[in-house]
C-alpha cells in the first residue's frame, strides 16, 4: 500500500476538516 494513503487516513482522523478535501 502506498504510504500516502496511510498518511491520508491519520491525517483525517487527526483532522476531520480535511475530509472535505478528499
Amino acid at each position: 500500500y502506498l504510504k500516502e494513503m496511510t498518511t491520508i487516513a491519520d491525517i483525517r482522523v487527526k483532522e476531520p476538516s480535511l475530509e472535505s478535501l478528499c
